[in-house]
């Protein structure tokens, strides 16, 4: 295999990924939320009372120690 032929190779496979990146991000961007997740934003505040385990912004309440409580 010559230079230009490996240089053309390398070229075309650099060409290939980015169009494959950019293909993917296209459909990410096109994808509808899930069912439940429609008005989630990315500010957390807005998930306080969300009971929604799926998502990736849940976090469970910690209950917090009971005083007076012997274990």
């Amino acid at each position: 295999m010559d230079e230009a032929t490996a240089r053309g190779l390398a070229i075309a496979l650099v060409v290939l990924l980015a169009l494959l990146f950019l293909g993917s991000f296209v459909w990410y961007m096109r994808t509808k939320p899930p069912k439940g997740c429609e008005r989630v934003r990315k500010d957390e505040t807005d998930c306080i009372g969300c009971k929604n385990a799926g998502c990736r912004l849940y976090r469970p309440k910690e209950n917090p120690p009971e005083e007076g409580k012997k274990e």
